[in-house]
């Protein structure tokens, strides 16, 4: 009696409980997060600046999807960037009159995320100035480690100079 006892619950059981539904299909694409305030406003190069500095952004967000705010902030900041289709989330940042590339670096650290490889650079690098040689007067090793000259052509710079420059 005990075993038909034991068959018949579990026919019962079996019988009231829900049939499971097949998850729905993940998208590749996610559909962006919902914005609560999104303002960009892009600022030209002051007159003494240089061109190659870059524009400069104000931006206010609050809430903002990181998919829409980093490809939107690379685009100003002249910057080519590839989003992994997992990165998501939302960032609160503020800048006022800042180059866009440091907004958008700031704006990845906010979310978390990191920068794979090494990025490049939209400005060309800084030019220090070096003080003029006189090539009439410094030595072979001079002219070849301040022009990147070979040792031979800095030679043959020193013998001609004593060759062409008048004694005073």
């Amino acid at each position: 009696m005990k075993r038909v006892a034991v068959a018949v619950l579990s026919i019962l059981s079996a019988a009231c409980a829900p049939a499971l539904k097949p998850l729905p299909p993940v998208d590749a694409e996610l559909p962006s997060l919902p914005v609560e305030r999104l303002s960009i406003t892009t600022i030209p190069p002051a007159p003494g600046e240089p061109p190659s500095a870059g524009p400069r952004v104000t931006v206010s967000a609050s809430q903002a999807d990181v998919r829409l705010l980093i490809p939107a902030l690379a685009q100003i900041a002249g910057v080519s960037v590839v989003l992994d289709s997992t990165v998501r989330g939302t960032v609160a940042v503020h800048f006022e009159n800042v180059p866009a590339v440091e907004a958008l670096l700031s704006v990845i650290d906010a979310a978390g995320l990191t920068i794979e490889g090494e990025p490049e650079k939209p400005w060309p690098e800084s030019v220090f100035y070096q003080v003029p040689v006189n090539v009439n007067t410094a030595t072979a090793g001079v002219i070849a480690a301040r022009f990147g000259v070979s040792p031979k052509l800095a030679e043959f710079i020193v013998r001609s100079r004593r060759l062409t420059v008048p004694d005073r």
